[in-house]
């Protein structure tokens, strides 16, 4: 029997769609969902009220309606913008087409958690469609950034509430068959609550979220065969010569390193894990892999360059050259500089004349956006150890401190931390300046691109990079802030994962300045814009998945050691190839081409799908969603 308490909830909601469907203005569709959570070990559910209407301005509007100070937690209120823009593109239109707002009605009492994102994108896509909400289905989980449905906790206790609410469909996150029982303290097939007339389904996206709630099939474009997404023998000729020329280097570079002539145990091991990597790399070349060959030769290039660099600050610092090896340091940073600036320069004129070109300027401006923000990261490093390396400096000087080994360690170290970083960024501005040659061939007279379509679509992939970096904070950083009895801020400034480094608020709005000096207000720095916005978007939900999805364990550098949920990953990979494919088809039908860019991320990512490593098949993972993205980016320029 329904309690009090939930018929009263319920009667708030017929009351609220009742004021809606009075209200002047733009129709109002209004949809109910029924969320469930657990407190402590009991399961229970919620009503929550989603409404959407006509937007009549460009501004992104999405709401979160409280009946209480802070009854919604972080993570609650950025599942609902993950969910909006899910539910936006799920439709391939931007999310300013509408005002969305979602309210959940319990006044007083707090929610917490991401695990209603999956049925809140679902019901936001009712709302946008028009729609009606079965009342007897309800699921769990959250919302991946690619719009798959990501693993949650307590899914028995949800759905004994869900069955007592009378609820006869009940979904649960793909590959969470199996599931622990926090009450009976065990493992449990979640299958087995289908019986008397109870219906317990796997949920792998929204689109099976949506069809499960409304009994509305989302039509999907076919698949493009993974044929057409080969790359043009112009560009995979380009990237053969470029990886083979990146491989040379690296034999050359060792040559160099062994012409110091020095005996460095960490030296050595870099140099043994440069040669693994170079065998894989010749490896994949040799296999017509030609795309990931490339990808791998980058960083064999960034990995045999830094080793080099590092044994140059080794040498001088042995030899007593200390000083020298201060200014080596410091000229390599210039000498990067310097390079920044001539690629910048060189893409002020670069401005895109169809949705493909869009696409091959924009992973030109993202790789250039990532050796910027690598710069800035080893130049903040330079800056923070400028007084300790000043101060030891001064000291060997002066005689007041001695050149023991321990001192030329930390002297190395500090040296080297920097270098690191310039040495990626190096190549990342490099390549930055060859993606340009791989932009494809526009018609003669081809006018550029109006700059309000490139900023729109800059300003939705900039809410949706910030949705998905807060959510990453809410779900990742706020837990471990929360263990360990700090704030928030402490985490966010102490977390070692390399690619949120990059994300960080402060070497973001770094380069960000840096591109306004360069090229200035106007075009060129809207695709700055637009790419970074790329970057952050690919990049962050990459650690979504990584950390909360997939519960990954990592070492101090953010290297994954194993996967909590890695019995996930593979289910994870198959949608996401499927999906590239899926959006490959829609830029196709609406932009008339698939984006060089989008099939050569296509092509990366199915290379490493199948590896045996953890990292590999990340890559992968990333790699299928900047394709999804990419072509996605070309069917909204078309909106």
């Amino acid at each position: 029997m329904m309690s009090r308490r939930r018929a009263f909830a319920s009667l708030i909601v017929l009351a609220l769609l009742a004021l809606g469907a009075c209200a002047s203005g733009p129709a109002r569709r209004a949809v109910v969902v029924d969320f469930l959570s657990v407190r402590g070990v009991e399961g229970n559910t919620t009503p929550a009220l989603v409404t959407v209407e006509d937007n009549d301005t460009d501004r992104i509007r999405v709401g979160v309606l409280e009946g209480s100070a802070l009854q919604l937690s972080g993570q609650w209120r950025t599942s609902v913008w993950l969910a909006a823009l899910q539910a936006s593109l799920a439709l391939d239109r931007p999310l300013s087409d509408w005002i969305v707002w979602v309210e959940a009605i319990r006044n007083g009492e707090r929610f917490d958690g991401p695990s209603a994102g999956g049925l809140l994108t679902a019901g936001i896509l009712a709302g946008m469609t028009g729609q009606k909400a079965n009342p007897r289905f309800t699921m769990t989980g959250t919302i991946n950034p690619d719009g798959t449905i990501g693993p949650v906790g307590g899914i028995p206790q949800k759905f004994q509430a869900a069955i007592r609410a009378g609820k006869t469909t009940l979904g649960y996150p793909m590959g969470q068959q199996i599931v622990w029982d926090i009450v009976a303290n065990r493992e449990m097939d979640i299958r087995a609550m289908a019986q008397n007339g109870i219906e317990v389904v796997e949920i792998p996206d929204v689109e099976a979220a949506y069809g499960y709630l409304t009994g509305v099939t989302l039509v999907q474009p076919k698949p493009v065969a993974p044929a057409e997404m080969t790359l043009p023998p112009k560009i995979e000729s380009a990237l053969r010569m470029q990886c083979q020329q990146w491989l040379a280097s690296t034999e050359t570079t060792f040559g160099d390193f062994n012409a110091l002539g020095l005996e460095e145990p960490d030296l050595a091991q870099r140099w043994r894990e440069v040669e693994t990597l170079y065998a894989e790399t010749k490896r994949f070349l040799d296999d017509g892999e030609v795309a990931a060959a490339y990808a791998l030769a980058n960083q064999l290039f960034i990995d045999a360059d830094t080793a080099y660099l590092r044994g140059r600050v080794v040498q001088h610092v042995r030899a007593g050259r200390f000083q020298e090896a201060n200014n080596f340091t410091q000229s390599v940073i210039d000498n990067v500089d310097k390079r920044l600036a001539e690629t910048s320069g060189k893409m002020k004129s670069a401005l895109a004349k169809s949705a493909n070109d869009l696409a091959s300027l924009a992973a030109a401006f993202e790789a250039l956006g990532s050796a910027v923000r690598h710069f800035f990261r080893g130049f903040d490093l330079r800056k923070q150890n400028q007084a300790k390396i000043d101060t030891i400096l001064a000291g060997l000087r002066a005689g007041r401190l001695k050149p023991t080994p321990e001192l030329a360690r930390e002297l190395i170290e500090l040296l080297d931390h920097a270098l690191v970083e310039v040495a990626a960024a190096n190549v990342h501005n490099f390549v930055a300046g060859q993606n340009l040659d791989f932009r494809p061939d526009v018609r003669p007279n081809a006018r550029e691109i109006p700059a309000s379509r490139v900023q729109r679509l800059g300003q939705l992939l900039h809410t949706a990079g910030n949705a998905n970096i807060s959510y990453f904070e809410q779900t990742t950083l706020t837990e471990i802030a929360r263990a360990h009895g700090v704030t928030l801020d402490v985490v966010k400034a102490n977390f070692g994962d390399p690619t949120y480094r990059l994300l960080h608020d402060d070497i973001r709005a770094t380069a960000e300045v840096a591109f306004m000096s360069i090229v200035g207000e106007g075009p060129t720095l809207d695709m700055v814009r637009l790419a970074g916005a790329l970057s952050a978007y690919v990049d962050a939900a990459v650690l979504i998945a990584k950390y909360y999805s997939l519960e990954g364990v990592t070492n101090d550098r953010g290297e994954i050691q194993s996967l909590g949920r890695g019995h996930v990953l593979p289910r994870m990979l198959e949608l996401a190839e499927t999906k590239a494919r899926i959006h490959a088809a829609r830029a196709k039908k609406l932009a008339g081409e698939i984006p060089v860019a989008a099939r050569m991320a296509y092509q990366i990512g199915r290379s490493w799908q199948m590896a045996p490593s953890i990292p590999a098949r990340m890559q992968a993972l990333q790699q299928f969603w900047r394709a999804s993205m990419l072509s996605q980016m070309a069917v909204l320029l078309n909106r």
